[in-house]
């Protein structure tokens, strides 16, 4: 018998050109480049990153199985564009596990971990000062996602993770007003002071209103919106 142990997975290979497809297609589609209902074209995506088809096809498929993109029989495959059931299910969902995460955390939060979350907020209003948008919904996204990861919560969040990005999805296809963007600014500060005085009450109350809100703006945008405007069309989409 050989002394050499049995191989349980095979070798990654040297050069795994379809997870940089992934990313750079996810990069494009998340930061808004690729709107959504966008066709994907295979070939030119192939040809943009200079690879051939196949590593494009395998991150395509990933991106699908994510909720990114979908693939659509005898069309091809298009950057995914939620309906207003889909937010309305995605924030309900994003309501009660951020509601979940400051129940396991305002007991227990530091001074410090909140003084963590009071810069962040302070960048949120740096970048909304100087008109940058794409600032504020990273800095947003910070927010929420250090208070999720404050909670110490495996499984919470996990699900979190799983609705993130279909979130910053909504971010680019809707233009929420400046007057919500600096409410919500305002909310996250008056859900810091609740952590501050330990309120688990007022700091879900502001927590629930601060989702339904931008839940509702979405909603009403998103039914106002003629049919079949997905936005200006990109260079990956052969419509």
């Amino acid at each position: 018998m050989s002394g050499e142990p049995t191989r349980i997975v095979t070798p990654l290979k040297d050069d795994p050109l379809y997870v940089r497809a992934y990313d750079a297609i996810k990069e494009a589609i998340l930061s808004g480049r690729i709107r959504p209902g966008s066709r994907l074209s295979q070939v030119r995506l192939a040809e943009e990153m200079q690879v051939s088809r196949a590593p494009v096809l395998d991150a395509l498929s990933r991106l699908a199985t994510e909720g990114l993109v979908e693939r659509r029989p005898r069309s091809g495959y298009f950057v995914y564009s939620l309906t207003d059931k889909d937010v309305v299910d995605l924030y309900n969902v994003r309501c009660a596990l951020e509601c979940r995460a400051l129940e396991d955390v305002y007991e227990t939060v530091t001074q410090e971990e909140i003084s963590e979350l009071s810069t962040i907020l302070d960048v949120t209003y740096e970048q909304l000062e100087k008109g940058d948008m794409t600032g504020y919904v990273l800095a947003d996204d910070r927010f929420h996602a250090e208070l999720v990861g404050l909670a110490n919560n495996r499984v919470l969040n996990t699900m979190w993770g799983l609705i993130r990005e279909q979130i910053q999805l909504i971010r680019v296809m809707v233009a929420v007003s400046s007057t919500r963007v600096m409410r919500a600014a305002e909310e996250h500060g008056q859900i810091i002071s609740c952590l501050y005085n330990r309120d688990l009450v007022g700091g879900q109350a502001i927590l629930h209103h601060h989702i339904e809100s931008v839940k509702l703006e979405v909603t009403q945008q998103l039914k106002a919106k003629p049919a079949g405007k997905g936005g200006k069309r990109s260079k990956a989409d052969l419509q």
